[in-house]
């Protein structure tokens, strides 16, 4: 259970992903096309808003969470991955989304 906003890193869990993100990285070749990768398996799990946090491998398993468990596996798989992640939560909405370096400036980000 999260008592604070500073234990969801927590549950962030790269050595559990680390197979996944090499995978990934077989089949791109920079920063911002394996985070795109992330986003689209990430995108593939239902939406339906749940609670308690999970552990990014519980919300795999119940194949269904809403944007807190999303970012814990992304952060989780960009982290196997050796990207820098931040989780960026915003309290009055009660929405989280993830913050990641890349090396480069996105190519294929969306203005808006």
């Amino acid at each position: 259970m999260v008592t604070t906003v500073d234990e969801f890193s927590n549950f962030v869990t790269p050595y559990v992903f680390e197979s996944v993100a090499d995978k990934l990285w077989e089949i791109y070749d920079n920063d911002e096309e394996f985070v795109n990768g992330i986003l689209m398996i990430v995108h593939q799990i239902e939406y339906e808003e749940t609670s308690p946090v999970k552990y990014p491998v519980e919300t795999i398993i119940d194949g269904k969470g809403d944007c807190d468990l999303f970012s814990l596996i992304g952060a989780s798989v960009a982290k196997a991955g050796g990207l820098d992640v931040v989780l960026l939560y915003y309290e009055e909405q009660a929405h989280m989304n993830i913050g990641v370096y890349l090396s480069e400036t996105p190519q294929n980000a969306r203005d808006n």
